[in-house]
């Protein structure tokens, strides 16, 4: 497999050698690399958007997705520091952390920190999720010996095989704030999925039959819930208790209530969304009937 790789990158180099403008080639190529790793995180916006954006022009879709895009290809960053024999360290990882989410949607997440609080990756809690990093005491912990790793004096493998056996732990430690609840299946609950932490992204969930309250609580802050398919919520398809919370390009179907906003909250904000057989679409604030009452686990 090593030697396949290898053989993989002599191509690509052999084929870089002949181009008239190389550098044009990588410039594009790591922009079109960039919208690609955006999209898997939700971000709506396309190699075309980004070379407006660019260009200081009016990209199609929301700016903070390009901007968000833009970002990956600023965390490029890291290579030319590695140029200027900068370590590849903790430092660095956190300099590049916090480029990545300077602007836009990740502006919250503590750029340029090491995670303070449990995340988890599927399922609607750490309870249930099919993976769950390590807590957040042994994040340098673990993050220090992925450094001494990088940095042992006993090299005796290849630069590839090494590169995948530091991008194992890189992902599993999962170092940086997010939750993300995707892709899951839930029915006939209280509540369908329960959001109490920050930055959370629920995407892409199928919720029915929350016959007691809600389809998705939104209790924390800055949490991102977006094409979800809500059906036959017994109260409101999403209810948003905490701050900053974003509801977009949901399909809410049979609700009394389709979103509601509890008084005293700031920053919660719906876009296209799409209601059917809905009393009423969007109760800001949240009327009386609505009673808090967080799920039994």
């Amino acid at each position: 497999m090593n030697e396949q790789a290898n053989q993989a990158l002599g191509r690509l180099d052999g084929l870089a050698s002949i181009l008239p403008d190389p550098a044009l080639f990588i410039y594009l190529y790591i922009r079109k690399e960039a919208v690609f790793s955006s999209q898997i995180e939700g971000t709506q916006s396309s190699f075309s958007d980004l070379m407006l954006f660019e260009s200081a022009e009016a990209p199609a879709v929301l700016l903070k997705d390009v901007q968000e895009v833009s970002n990956y290809v600023a965390a490029n960053h890291g290579l030319r520091r590695l140029r200027e024999d900068f370590p590849l360290s903790l430092r660095l990882i956190r300099e590049i952390h916090k480029i990545l989410l300077s602007k836009g949607r990740g502006s919250g997440k503590h750029p340029g920190e090491f995670r303070e609080t449990q995340n988890w990756i599927g399922g609607t809690r750490p309870g249930n999720a099919p993976f769950v990093p390590p807590p957040p005491e042994k994040i340098m912990e673990c993050m220090d010996l992925l450094e001494k790793f990088l940095h042992r004096e006993q090299e005796d493998l290849p630069i590839l095989v090494k590169t995948a056996l530091v991008h194992v732990p890189f992902e599993t430690i999962h170092q940086s704030d997010d939750v993300r609840v995707e892709h899951n299946s839930v029915a006939t609950n209280q509540v369908g999925i329960f959001a109490g932490a920050q930055n959370a992204k629920i995407q892409s969930n199928k919720i029915s039959n929350s016959l007691v309250l809600v389809g998705i609580d939104l209790a924390g802050d800055n949490n991102l819930a977006s094409h979800n398919d809500v059906t036959n919520s017994g109260q409101a398809a999403f209810l948003a208790e905490g701050n900053d919370n974003k509801v977009q390009s949901n399909d809410i179907t049979e609700a009394p209530l389709g979103i509601l906003k509890f008084s005293g909250t700031v920053g919660n904000t719906h876009s296209g969304n799409s209601f059917f057989v809905m009393l009423i679409p969007v109760q800001d604030p949240v009327p009386a009937l609505i009673v808090n009452v967080v799920p039994q686990r």
